[in-house]
């Protein structure tokens, strides 16, 4: 079970990652128009960040877009031929997975944690 800061841990390493594969697509010409997505992933991830940080909203839509991110970058790696970006890629899928699990535990967040009205949306 993860601890309350997993999911956060999570997202930042995911927000890490998403950032060295941007720059390692940037200097490949044939990424096109990859790295403009994962520039607006990045935006997403770190706005999700500072909601799941303040506890501000109900997780749901968080989790829904973490996992929609971790299978949209499933498949833009797919035809990925360089082993190096091809870990990352895989690197950077589990830790958005992640990052959806943590938030998706009950008790995950401080401020869903302690109302059970909140406790009841996030399952």
């Amino acid at each position: 079970m993860q601890n309350p800061q997993n999911a956060l841990e999570s997202m930042d390493l995911a927000r890490t990652l998403l950032g060295e594969l941007i720059e390692r697509m940037q200097a490949d010409p044939s990424a096109g128009q990859t790295t403009g997505t994962l520039r607006r992933i990045l935006v997403h991830v770190e706005n999700i960040q500072k909601a799941v940080e303040q506890s501000v909203e109900d997780p749901a839509n968080a989790i829904r877009r973490l996992r929609d991110f971790a299978n949209a970058i499933e498949r833009l790696g797919k035809n990925e031929t360089s082993v190096d970006r091809r870990d990352l890629h895989d690197r950077l899928i589990a830790a958005l997975r992640n990052s959806a699990d943590g938030v998706d535990r009950p008790g995950a967040q401080t401020g869903w944690a302690g109302d059970n009205d909140s406790a009841a949306c996030a399952s």
